[in-house]
């Protein structure tokens, strides 16, 4: 199943993702996003699942081209301020990963239901099929530490996702 924005049907497409069973437990997920500046590894691409319509204190897929890895569990949160926290979870396996002419594509699978363990408390958090309201795809540029997601430059959402799972 693909998402996308509204526009790849008349002008050009900026973000799309999908997803799809990889087998009876896990989910494959692409994500390819535009961005503005030149072709190198401080952009980032990410999705991210939450139990509203809103991100905050919600689970990130966040990929970007410096990780040897390319893709890591993140952690949205609101309090004390807004901002994007790698967690410590390492359960993500990255299948491709590519960077060409302002577009940048990640290939994962992750086992379902998501679970993230929140750095705020140390909780697990999961996220199933009950609980994954809507999906957010956006893009930005990395900290210049290279650990910390700046905030997104581009960004779009899923309408609620209930049907999907």
């Amino acid at each position: 199943m693909s998402f996308y924005l509204r526009e790849c049907y008349y002008q050009k497409c900026d973000m799309v993702f999908t997803v799809c069973p990889d087998n009876a437990t896990y989910l494959g997920m692409e994500v390819q996003a535009q961005y503005e500046g030149v072709d190198d590894s401080k952009h980032w691409v990410a999705i991210g699942f939450s139990r509203d319509d809103k991100m905050g204190d919600d689970g990130v897929f966040l990929c970007h081209h410096k990780d040897k890895d390319y893709c890591n569990k993140f952690w949205n949160v609101d309090t004390p301020s807004k901002n994007t926290v790698k967690t410590k979870d390492a359960d993500i396996e990255s299948t491709g990963f590519a960077v060409n002419k302002g577009f940048m594509y990640a290939a994962f699978k992750q086992k379902f239901p998501f679970t993230w363990t929140n750095p705020s408390n140390g909780k697990t958090e999961t996220f199933d099929d009950e609980t994954i309201h809507t999906v957010f795809i956006a893009s930005g540029q990395m900290s210049t530490d290279m650990t910390t997601p700046l905030k997104h430059k581009h960004h779009a959402m899923t309408p609620s996702m209930g049907f999907l799972f």
